[in-house]
């Protein structure tokens, strides 16, 4: 937990990188502003995705879209992105990731459509400049066995739904106190029954149906990062004898969804449809490589059966999952891992390619992320045919305005300036007080012996982590021009420390749940400097 704290530190000593100091080909950039076509005929204006993130701005047990989601996706919009999809936006309230996530409503209505149609109005920056829009993608999601217990929107302890009775499997450093801690979290799942599958499959085509009346230009179909969907798909997690087994057809689940979607009256020809799967899914935990066995071609037979729906318009690559979370780390292995993830997208491409020339259809585009955090990274995947689409996550919160620096370096390649690319977040007042003091704790834990740590699963390490990236969201949601974070405990603190816009104050169960978590995290701070203390004194 400290060293990862300590390595992200050192790399990140130097923080801003300028455009103009790399040796970068312009016409490599100017590729990467340039438009492209969707098979559905939509147009996006670069390839630029601002790809989903988890936000944590929604009422407590879920809700819709909120004033604060409207500031921080007009920040986004602003800066002209080729494509913006939403973070997750769950089609049952009762799967939800960590309780605060956008809900798809239960009924759609004038007075239920309206923040939706809000956000989407934000986003297309109410059309004052059509060459420039961007298209407004909503993502869509069930958490499956992944839902934690209660802020899932469950009762305590109720177990989740998954395609078969498989619990999460803790990671083997997760010790005693990890194997507690994710036994409160995650309970054995329930198997789900075909009645169930039949209003998951309505869900989802609700949310479609949302998107469309709300006016959005289409959804993503979150199939990775062991959500539900990727649920269906994996070996590990589906061991059904049913039609939805996989043996019978791993994506049955996910091709039954698509297809009532695009078969619904409600959703025009040229709604967009995209899938996002999880490469992890594919690759063996141990070695890092893609799985050699007898089902080594299973992610590439995938992708050929979801390109040959001839339904699809972008498939996005992306990898990790709540078991093995690095989707959610930014430490050192990063740049090994989007080098498997690249020749994934890679392979993909090329196999889409040859689809193009057996077929008349246009195969879907393929969006590449992770790791793509700088501009050679980002003419290379283009140049080297390791994806169509860029996508785009965390820079696009410490940049948000990406797009809008590159294209100014293209206009003016010697500027200097202005199109600088912070590679961390701005820490000052307040936030540079918890960094120094999220360092002090970091000594304090390193000095205690390693056999007498409490041993945290790798899940708690990652979510530190991505409570960096969530507070410094919410400063772009407040209005900061730019992003500000905290480090540590603190940033795990300040995540929790939140009250919606317009909800409830007074609402005693969320005051409750609020002050008793974040009361749990200076009890746990204190213990553990208490530990280090007495560990010194001995």
């Amino acid at each position: 937990m400290s060293q990862s704290t300590s390595s992200r530190n050192e790399q990140n000593a130097s923080t801003t990188q300028s455009v103009s100091s790399l040796n970068i080909n312009e016409a490599g950039l100017e590729d990467v502003l340039s438009p492209t076509l969707l098979p559905s005929g939509r147009r996006i204006s670069n390839r630029l995705v601002k790809v989903a993130l988890y936000e944590h701005l929604a009422d407590l047990f879920g809700g819709p879209p909120n004033d604060a989601h409207l500031c921080l996706y007009r920040r986004w919009a602003e800066s002209n992105w080729g494509m913006i999809i939403t973070g997750n936006v769950q089609v049952c309230d009762d799967h939800l990731s960590l309780g605060r996530d956008i809900v798809v409503p239960p009924i759609l209505s004038q007075g239920t459509i309206r923040p939706f149609a809000n956000l989407a109005a934000v986003i297309h920056r109410n059309n004052l400049d059509p060459s420039h829009t961007p298209l407004a993608i909503m993502q869509l999601s069930h958490s499956g066995r992944q839902s934690a217990n209660i802020i899932g929107g469950r009762a305590p302890f109720y177990p989740p739904f998954a395609p078969s009775s498989v619990p999460l499997r803790l990671s083997p450093k997760g010790g005693i106190f990890g194997t507690l801690l994710h036994r409160f979290l995650f309970q054995t799942p329930r198997e789900i029954g075909t009645q169930d599958i039949d209003g998951i499959i309505n869900g989802f085509l609700r949310g479609a149906a949302l998107a469309s009346l709300s006016g959005f230009d289409g959804v993503e179909l979150h199939a990775g990062h062991g959500y539900l969907l990727s649920q269906f798909m994996n070996p590990k997690t589906n061991l059904r004898t049913d039609e939805y087994s996989v043996t019978e057809n791993g994506l049955a689940f996910l091709k039954k969804i698509l297809f009532t979607i695009r078969s619904s009256d409600d959703i025009p020809g040229d709604f967009v449809v995209g899938i996002k799967l999880n490469a992890g899914d594919y690759i063996d935990k141990d070695t890092k490589e893609i799985m050699n066995t007898e089902k080594t071609d299973l992610p590439f037979q995938h992708v050929k059966e979801i390109a040959s729906w001839g339904t699809v318009d972008f498939i996005e690559i992306s990898g990790g999952n709540y078991e093995h979370p690095d989707f959610m780390n930014n430490g050192p292995r990063r740049s090994s891992r989007q080098a498997l993830f690249a020749d994934f997208s890679r392979r993909v491409v090329t196999l889409l390619d040859t689809q193009r020339m057996d077929s008349k259809q246009q195969p879907p585009l393929v969006l590449l992320t992770g790791g793509l955090c700088s501009p050679e990274l980002l003419t290379t995947a283009l140049s080297k045919r390791h994806a169509d689409l860029l996508g785009i996550g965390r820079l696009s919160v410490i940049c948000p305005d990406l797009p809008a620096r590159l294209a100014k370096h293209i206009q003016d390649p010697k500027s200097s300036g202005e199109d600088s690319i912070p590679e961390d977040f701005r820490f000052s007042g307040l936030s540079q007080v918890e960094r120094t003091l999220a360092r002090i704790l970091s000594l304090a834990w390193n000095l205690i012996p390693t056999l007498l740590r409490p041993q945290f699963p790798s899940l708690v390490g990652a979510g530190v982590e991505m409570a960096r990236y969530n507070v410094a969201i919410r400063s772009l949601a407040y209005g900061k021009k730019e992003p500000e974070t905290s480090e540590g405990i603190f940033a795990v603190i300040r995540m929790w420390l939140y009250l919606s816009p317009g909800s409830n104050t007074t609402h005693t169960l969320e005051r409750r749940l609020l002050w008793t978590s974040i009361a749990g995290v200076y009890v746990l701070s204190a213990v553990l400097l208490a530990w280090a203390v007495t560990i010194l004194r001995q």
